[in-house]
């Protein structure tokens, strides 16, 4: 067809291994033009793969750069496509590197292998993975650091950017040519950091918890109840929940649940993610699920 055409008139034949790069998105922190380069540096390098950039005029700038800092130029179509020619690109590809952005999830709808870099703390993998495609995620959180409410469309403090590195996004492209991906359970993984809440009575508990929760490769953080009492203790707590990226809080005894409480309740205003508050435990009780089940009930 003509669109065939017009990418055969630009060097890409049918048996290219062809990635395209989506290299901006509105509402969320992008990643940095060198290292977009060096991706694709290594791409080329060692896929031999053909590389074009898309997007609209407010990747434009973005765009020009890259391509400034590459030695073998990609394909530039940004703002060169029309919406029927994007989704026909988008569809030939054999990987599409982005953002949480509208391509994004066009590409996982058309069953394009996706690798979707995320830097906002907003933005959660169990919310926004990619349903229908062969996928991997590469969160930023909570290895990162960052103690800053997370505005990230604006932000250009470099926590989240420095963590993901050429390197990284370079080993995820190998894994999904090889057929790797990710499902729901890798979601919850990336997503739901936690907390464990404990007080000494139960602080064996707590530890095993964490244990437990680490050997299944999640986040889990401890503090003690005490710690979280009154205006000083509150404000520490808040700054931990934004550094580790904390969505659930695990209160695993009684003492001290007040501010627990009001601790989740201010996470709502004070923090990027407002957290969801577990209860309890019992001997064999399906940890997983019950983080999972108390965060989707918070979504309705």
């Amino acid at each position: 067809n003509d669109f065939q055409r017009k990418l055969a008139g630009l060097g890409i034949a049918k048996e290219d291994f062809l990635v395209g790069i989506h290299p901006g998105c509105i509402s969320s922190r992008a990643w940095d033009e060198d290292k977009f380069a060096l991706v694709i540096e290594g791409l080329q390098n060692k896929f031999q793969a053909k590389v074009v950039l898309t997007g609209g005029p407010q990747e434009r700038a973005k765009g020009e750069k890259i391509s400034s800092l590459c030695r073998q130029k990609p394909v530039n179509l940004i703002e060169k496509t029309t919406i029927p020619e994007m989704m026909a690109l988008i569809k030939r590809l054999n990987i599409y590197i982005g953002a949480d952005t509208g391509p994004t999830h066009i590409a996982a709808a058309l069953g394009t292998p996706v690798l979707l870099i995320i830097l906002g703390k907003n933005v959660k993998p169990v919310r926004w993975g990619s349903y229908n495609s062969q996928h991997l995620i590469i969160y930023a959180h909570p290895q990162a650091k960052c103690p800053l409410y997370c505005d990230s469309g604006r932000c250009k403090e470099t926590y989240c950017s420095q963590v993901i590195t050429p390197e990284i996004v370079l080993s995820a492209a190998q894994q999904l040519r090889e057929g790797k991906s990710h499902d729901r359970s890798d979601w919850q993984r990336l997503s739901l950091n936690v907390c464990l809440i404990f007080d000494q009575a139960n602080k064996a508990r707590a530890e095993k918890v964490a244990l437990e929760l680490d050997n299944k490769g999640y986040h889990a953080v401890l503090f003690e109840s005490k710690d979280l009492v009154g205006v000083k203790g509150i404000k520490r707590f808040l700054r931990l929940i934004e550094t580790e990226n904390i969505l659930v809080l695990h209160q695993l005894g009684k003492k001290h649940a007040f501010w627990t409480r009001l601790a989740n309740l201010l996470s709502g205003i004070y923090t990027t993610n407002a957290t969801v508050l577990a209860k309890g435990y019992t001997e064999n009780e399906d940890l997983l699920k019950k983080y999972s089940e108390t965060f989707q009930k918070s979504l309705f």
